[in-house]
């Protein structure tokens, strides 16, 4: 497992991306890989934009292989106005099993969560960069071989506060006697 520098504004780097963003060796190159998940499916697709498969280690020390797919994300525009930001995602090159779970996500209320990790490609034993960005994958369009899409951190403005439903009955000093 590799070791963390100390964390900076919620994110901490692994010392094998704070070398490689300092030397930058030619034969180290920074992966961007994503994993696709939804309730709905058997098990996240995991893609690296890359042109050969990648085989790493997840955060919760899972080994998975990541199939590879170009994916094009445009970081949303800097503005003063009160939206959130939104990313978009194009995929490309996709397959019919991604559209078929893309079909099965579209019956549901449920999100579909995007999740990106940074590798460097002589350490795949972690994500360079720690803790993984997960988003909200939200208006999926996908046609033969595409799929685009919004991504966003949520919606923290409708979200419960607290998070926790107190009731009488976990909590009986709550109810009047």
């Amino acid at each position: 497992m590799p070791t963390y520098l100390d964390a900076q504004h919620g994110v901490s780097l692994s010392e094998a991306y704070a070398e490689a963003a300092a030397a930058a060796p030619v034969q180290r190159v920074m992966l961007a890989t994503y994993a696709l998940s939804h309730p709905a499916w058997d098990a996240p697709l995991y893609i690296v934009n890359d042109f050969e498969p990648f085989t790493a280690t997840l955060e919760t020390v899972q080994v998975v292989e990541f199939i590879p797919c170009p994916v094009e994300v445009t970081p949303p525009e800097q503005s003063d106005e009160g939206k959130a930001p939104m990313l978009s995602v194009r995929i490309d090159g996709v397959s019919g099993h991604i559209v078929r779970q893309l079909d099965l996500a579209s019956g549901t209320l449920d999100s579909i969560t995007l999740t990106e990790r940074i590798y460097a490609s002589d350490d795949p034993s972690a994500p360079a960069i720690m803790p993984p960005l997960v988003l909200v994958l939200r208006n999926v369009e996908a046609s033969e071989t595409t799929v685009s899409g919004q991504a966003s951190f949520g919606d923290p403005a409708n979200t419960g506060f607290p998070g926790k439903d107190y009731l009488s009955r976990e909590y009986p000093g709550l109810s009047a006697r």
